[in-house]
């Protein structure tokens, strides 16, 4: 699957309460308007999984192939307490 639309922001947190709490999203998982800030997927992401008190772990391989903005959005969520975005 690849999460790539504002539509499939609840499917992921339903699959979330589904398993128990929590997912692990690989960067190999997320399609391109995640990366593109400007589309409001990633906020709205991890917006919602915030909102209901999910657990949700974005792995990225090498967060320099991204945009600043993006590197500063995983960078301030390291350890944040539901939505954490790790290098990996």
């Amino acid at each position: 699957m690849q999460f790539n639309q504002l539509s499939e922001v609840m499917t992921l947190l339903g699959e979330s309460f589904d398993r128990g709490g929590g997912l692990i999203i690989r960067e190999t998982e997320l399609g391109e308007n995640f990366f593109d800030l400007s589309t409001g997927l990633a906020g709205e992401l991890f917006q919602k999984f915030c909102n209901y008190q999910q657990k949700l772990a974005i792995v990225i391989g090498d967060l320099g192939n991204y945009s600043e903005r993006l590197q500063e959005l995983a960078s301030e969520h390291r350890k944040h307490q539901n939505v954490r975005c790790r290098e990996f």
